[in-house]
């Protein structure tokens, strides 16, 4: 099997497997902490150095993953104490 078919493989296992905050990326998790602190998208894209459109495409894979539909779900989705 050829590295990148492997590395393709892996991510999808990643993907299939994880569930929750778990299956979130780094960058997702970034985001999607920082939104739940309140932070507008243009606030957290100047933060990360992100496009403001990155963190729009992050927060839709986010609530997708998570199963949620708003910011307002984000703390106990993530499952982080407030």
């Amino acid at each position: 099997m050829r590295f990148g078919a492997a590395l393709a493989a892996l991510v999808l296992r990643r993907c299939w497997l994880a569930r929750g905050a778990e299956s979130l990326t780094p960058g997702e998790r970034r985001v999607a902490e920082l939104a739940g602190e309140n932070m507008t998208d243009r606030e957290i894209a100047q933060a990360l150095l992100v496009t403001p459109n990155t963190v729009e495409r992050h927060l839709s894979a986010v609530y997708r993953k998570l199963g949620i539909a708003s910011r307002a779900e984000l703390v106990d989705a993530l499952g982080v104490p407030a």
